[in-house]
């Protein structure tokens, strides 16, 4: 199965996930949970005003995909 789901994270000023809220998911109800726990792990750059890093949200999209089988020498 393949598939993508777009989200929006909420970082704070240090850089860790604070929130995650599903956007779009194709296909519905398979992929969603998994990327929200993953994404609560990750550590991003956080928005800079003034130089200074505060917190914001941004959207991403995180695709799942089957590689092909490789062939067998």
């Amino acid at each position: 199965v393949t598939g993508n789901v777009e989200i929006e994270l909420l970082v704070g000023a240090d850089g860790k996930v604070k929130d995650v809220k599903v956007i779009k998911a194709e296909p519905a109800g398979v992929f969603e949970q998994s990327t929200i726990d993953a994404a609560m792990k990750w550590k991003v750059s956080p928005p800079m005003k003034n130089g200074v890093p505060v917190e914001g949200r941004f959207r991403t999209t995180v695709e799942y995909r089957m590689d092909p089988p490789k062939a067998k020498s």
